[in-house]
């Protein structure tokens, strides 16, 4: 190996800083020399140095930039599974009900809050589920948790404190809510063929303002049905407040980036923070919110989203997972 290109890396393990002092001493020996934290490097430092190792001697070239573009072909296919997941997650909890037998007719305060425990306890776990089943697909089974203290995603996820950090501002709620009204009304002036003076799209945008708002302090659905055997059910769910689907998205895609990134040589425990700024949803441009927003209004109303609807609901996820 002598003579031969090489390169010098200076790993950092320690709190000491004596990066110059090794430079200076490994530059007489190695072609190229470059500093590299290998317990925190994220994604694509790692990618760079493997393709760096193609500039030292260009016959290498070829077959590291296939290892590093075959890693990043499986990272894409991963972050494509884990916003699968995430996608299940906000369809599963979107529809969730829960149902109890009723004495009478009238509602009972009793039942109905043993069935809205149970209501939250179900979206729970399923929130616990997808947040193992993203960990698996990038090989981080087993890892623990442990609170910062800032940490959003250990908060309960029905606590105020969840809605303020992770779903919408009450005037972003308001506006999103009446750009998909105004796309629901416009679609009415359409069919009038312009006659109703575009009457209809001002008001879809006040319905659709006015019912995020009304729903913002109502957490599901209430109903008192027959049985077709006789007798009363109480049925609870689906969830309908606006900004819920935004809480579980904000909460989701921050666990789903801190594990993106998680090196595989760290073993210390995942320290969830996500940062002290206050309605993350807000952060998502207004014409991903407006589409995203239409899909939950769509599960919402209907229960289910064709396969479709569903791989556009993945796809915006897949989006979002990207962008810290």
């Amino acid at each position: 190996w002598t003579g031969r290109p090489r390169m010098a890396l200076i790993n950092l393990i320690a709190a000491g800083d004596h990066v110059d002092e090794w430079r200076a001493a490994l530059s007489q020996f190695f072609s190229i020399v470059r500093v590299f934290d290998a317990i925190h490097a994220d994604f694509e430092r790692r990618i760079d140095l493997l393709r760096a190792f193609g500039a030292i001697d260009e016959t290498w070239s070829p077959r590291l930039n296939q290892a590093a573009d075959a890693l990043a072909a499986e990272r894409a296919r991963r972050k494509e599974r884990a916003a699968t997941e995430i996608g299940d997650l906000l369809v599963a909890v979107l529809t969730a009900t829960e149902s109890a037998a009723l004495p009478g007719e009238r509602p009972d305060p009793a039942v109905e809050d043993a069935a809205r425990a149970r209501l939250r306890k179900t979206v729970r776990t399923r929130e616990q589920a997808a947040r193992l089943a993203v960990a698996e697909i990038y090989h981080h089974e087993g890892l623990q948790a442990q609170e910062a203290d800032a940490a959003f995603l250990t908060e309960d996820l029905f606590s105020e404190r969840s809605f303020s950090v992770f779903g919408l501002s009450s005037s972003q709620l308001a506006l999103t809510g009446a750009a998909s009204g105004a796309v629901a009304g416009g679609l009415v002036d359409a069919m009038l063929g312009g006659a109703s003076l575009f009457l209809g799209a001002g008001i879809g945008a006040l319905l659709g303002a006015a019912g995020a708002l009304a729903g913002s302090d109502r957490l599901a659905k209430v109903e008192v049905l027959g049985r077709p055997l006789g007798g009363f059910e109480l049925r609870l769910g689906p969830i309908t407040d606006p900004n819920f689907p935004w809480v579980m998205l904000g909460r989701a895609l921050i666990h789903a980036r801190l594990i993106l990134e998680r090196n595989h040589a760290r073993r210390e425990a995942l320290v969830i923070d996500a940062g002290r700024g206050e309605h993350l949803a807000d952060t998502i441009d207004a014409a991903r919110r407006r589409r995203l927003d239409g899909i939950f209004r769509a599960l919402r109303s209907d229960a289910s989203i064709d396969t479709a609807t569903r791989k556009r609901l993945r796809d915006e996820i897949a989006a979002l997972i990207e962008i810290a």
